[in-house]
């Protein structure tokens, strides 16, 4: 008899190894798919810190220049062709609107995947929204609306400015 329960003991006992072994499988599995998440959340979260970065800075760089911020100079979608470089030479407002703008969207196209920017006035106010694109899923959209109304939309930072 007790051969009978030792036996049985025994199988008891290698029927609860491979049930922990799956239950700590299992939970294994959990942590890497707990930290990818976390991983691709830091990465979007690093994205939306440097385009309000970014965005700040074309702020900071029209309250610099409030003259040709007022004569809507920076209002753009795209860096202009042929600037002046105001780094070495002296400009006029509207030259140094120019400047600030190819810089500012070099800029963001080295920061972020295929990111741009642009200012848009809001009406006739003196108040500029300015908004910065880029693809954080590298899916190769192209839309521009701000908010993201779906997954062809870039995703976007936009941030306001007065005069």
């Amino acid at each position: 008899m007790s051969g009978a329960r030792l036996s049985q003991s025994n199988g008891f006992t290698m029927i609860e190894l491979l049930i922990s072994m799956f239950v700590v499988a299992v939970g294994v599995l959990g942590v890497a798919a707990l930290q990818l998440t976390t991983l691709a959340n830091l990465q979007l979260s690093q994205q939306y810190g440097v385009a309000a970065m970014l965005a700040d800075e074309m702020a900071e760089r029209m309250t610099a220049n409030p003259v040709a911020a007022r004569d809507n100079e920076y209002d753009h979608t795209a860096a202009p062709k042929k600037i002046k470089d105001c780094a070495a030479k002296t400009c006029s407002s509207k030259e140094m609107a120019e400047y600030d703008q190819a810089e500012w969207q070099e800029e963001i196209a080295a920061s972020l995947y295929a990111g741009a920017g642009s200012v848009d006035e809001d009406g006739t106010t003196n108040t500029f929204v300015i908004t910065v694109f880029w693809d954080e899923d590298y899916s190769g959209s192209t839309g521009k609306n701000c908010p993201t109304k779906n997954d062809d939309d870039l995703d976007c930072y936009q941030t306001t400015v007065g005069f």
